[in-house]
This record gives structure tokens, sequence and C-alpha cells, in this order.
């Protein structure tokens, strides 16, 4: 809900991706190394300072924000599908 709600806020900060992206790891515990691991890399390779360079290499395009945005946006889907994955308690 974090990420969606600072994703449509009209001022949003990088910093209110933080607390997400600090439970981010916890994909690894939903989704197994793996998977977990490339759903991680999926998200944050994009955005790591080494791909920024290529990235902004390209002719007048700068897309770091919106690698950015997709990284996140990649993230709460992946948070949402491990919530629809875990068990539920018994009642």
């Amino acid at each position: 809900m974090m990420i969606a709600l600072a994703l449509v806020a009209p001022l949003s900060w990088s910093y209110h991706y933080l607390a997400p992206v600090a439970f981010a790891p916890a994909l690894l515990g939903a989704f197994g190394p793996r998977q977990g691991g490339l759903m991680l890399a999926i998200v944050f390779v994009p955005i790591s300072i080494p791909m920024r360079h290529w990235v902004n290499l390209l002719p007048s395009v700068s897309i770091t924000q919106t690698a950015g945005t997709l990284g996140m946006l990649l993230l709460g889907a992946a948070f949402a599908l491990a919530l629809c994955r875990a068990p539920r308690p018994a009642a």
C-alpha cells in the first residue's frame, strides 16, 4: 500500500519508498532464493548506479525516473503476489 500511495500522491519524495525497499528481502523468504532473488534483481538492477551510467547514454533521454517508477511498480506487484501466496491461518 505504501508503494501505491506514493506513486499516486501529488507530492512524493524518494524517502517514501525507503520502508518498502527495506522489506524487499522478505521476498526471498516468500518465494525462495532463486525466484525471490530474480524478482529483486529485476527491480533493483535497472536502478543501480552502474546501470544509470549506461541508461543515460541514450541521446537526449534520461529514463532514470521512468526506471525507478517501473521498479517500484514491480516491487509492489511482487509484494501483492507474495501476500496472495501466503498461507492463511486456520480459523
